[in-house]
């Protein structure tokens, strides 16, 4: 297996990297739901987790990170400093962040309880969104423009999932319409912003 921190890498064999976490990071929480609250939960998880060593990740993806801590959170402080926020596209993520906050508000308020599993689902990708685009944000430019572009096309197709699922919540809940639509509107807006990021990148790459 390639190293994953190897430069070398084109935006292909990033995203098919990327498209593994996605997939570890899924079965890690059907995994989570399977063994909650049990004695040992993190220690039986891994271990049915090595059962298929694809999900894994090599000595060399992870660095020195236990396997263990692979999936806690990190600080998050540096998203709010003063060198992160001008960085280009910084504004996406802030923007999804209100937006997240906007339906997380509608979702309390305004949601049927039939319809709570869908708006969950809502949540969860636009967390999913906002921990993309601050990995984006966090890369070095210089050194990993392949990368950049790999996570950009799949900030895209996450863009394209929220808006399929706005539309099943429209569906069900029609009296939210135009809240929905003012979300998909943003979203599309912010989609375009990241294809144009992407652009961007791959030009001035292939400048190089």
């Amino acid at each position: 297996m390639k190293n994953p921190f190897d430069k070398n890498l084109d935006e292909f064999g990033w995203e098919q990297e990327i498209r593994k976490d996605e997939t570890r990071i899924h079965t890690y929480m059907n995994e989570l739901h399977n063994f909650l609250d049990l004695p040992g939960e993190e220690d039986m998880i891994i271990k049915s987790l090595q059962k298929n060593p694809e999900l894994i990740p090599q000595k060399a993806e992870q660095g020195n990170m236990p396997f263990s801590d692979f999936f806690d959170d990190y600080e998050d402080d540096f998203i709010y400093s003063e060198e992160w926020q001008k960085k280009d596209g910084s504004e996406i993520y802030f923007q999804l962040e209100k937006l997240a906050y906007h339906w997380n508000a509608i979702f309390a308020s305004e949601l049927k309880k039939e319809n709570a599993m869908l708006g969950m689902k809502i949540t969860c990708l636009y967390g999913k969104l906002l921990a993309r685009t601050a990995d984006l944000l966090d890369i070095n430019a210089e050194d990993f423009p392949a990368l950049r572009i790999a996570i950009c096309k799949r900030l895209i197709a996450g863009f394209n999932n929220i808006s399929g699922e706005f539309n099943k919540m429209e569906d069900e809940q029609p009296e939210l319409k135009v809240l929905i639509e003012t979300h998909k509107s943003h979203i599309h807006i912010l989609r375009e912003k990241i294809i144009n990021l992407m652009n961007k990148i791959r030009d001035k790459k292939d400048k190089k």
